[in-house]
């Protein structure tokens, strides 16, 4: 069994695991992180590390921040200016810069180390935040996410302590209908949507629709050798980035 689908087979376990690299040879003891309530009884949605060696774990109730003892819990504060826009932590990532990117149920936040405090990412001519379902950063350093409803956006950062949201490639087929995003090492980007397919963008913006299944597409994950594990409701796919073909991995456990 391949590493990425062995790390896949403990976490819909529900054994939640951290390595420091694809690489990593040393043993790896699984088990509960917390054992507070307010911790343990929300569902898990995603995890990235800093590089301060702080794990960043997204919640449904909260952001939480683990330095290997103990955590502090960020969340939405109706009345404190720089709280998170909403506890539904969708998506995380942490980019090429040392930035801590935050996709939420309420909007895109950037984290600030400096005052520990988060900063929303406005969407122009919008009079909601939206619901950030992917973000990932392309192989030039584009920071792009997925807003819900609408499709692809980048984040404009060239001016000094100006972040801006701008719409990307509103040409794209069914983009109203993604749901996931992964941005590869060969400037490829691939999108699922809520039908089972995955759209693979092409640097140039030339655009390609690979049917996987029927049912709802939960995420994308990138191997180590470049291809993607593509999850499913009910199943898991490969997709060779080469080639483009799909291999089903419905006995990948055995």
């Amino acid at each position: 069994m391949k590493r990425l689908e062995f790390i896949l087979y403990l976490v819909i376990s529900g054994i939640f695991i951290c390595l420091e690299t694809w690489g990593n040879t040393t043993p790896v003891r699984t088990g509960h992180l917390f054992d507070a309530p307010e911790v343990t009884m929300s569902d898990y949605t995603d995890f990235c590390r800093d590089k301060e060696g702080y794990l960043w774990i997204g919640t449904e109730r909260g952001l939480i921040r683990f330095d290997g003892a103990g955590y502090d819990i960020y969340r939405h504060e109706e009345q404190e200016s720089g709280s998170l826009s909403d506890n539904r932590i969708l998506d995380l990532l942490y980019d090429s810069k040392g930035r801590l990117w935050v996709g939420t149920a309420n909007g895109l936040n950037l984290y600030d180390r400096a005052s520990d405090s988060f900063q929303l990412i406005r969407i122009p001519g919008k009079d909601f935040n939206g619901y950030i379902i992917g973000v990932d950063e392309q192989v030039d350093g584009t920071i792009t996410f997925v807003l819900s409803g609408v499709g692809l956006y980048v984040i404009d950062d060239k001016k000094v302590n100006e972040m801006n949201a701008v719409r990307y490639m509103p040409q794209l087929l069914m983009e109203k209908e993604f749901n996931s995003l992964k941005c590869a090492r060969d400037g490829k980007m691939y999108v699922g949507d809520h039908f089972g397919s995955v759209h693979v963008i092409f640097p140039n913006g030339n655009e390609k629709v690979i049917p996987v299944g029927n049912s709802y597409i939960n995420g994308i994950a990138l191997e180590e050798d470049g291809n993607l594990i593509i999850s499913l409701l009910n199943n898991l796919y490969r997709l060779d980035t080469k080639t483009l073909k799909i291999e089903n991995l419905q006995n990948w456990g055995g």
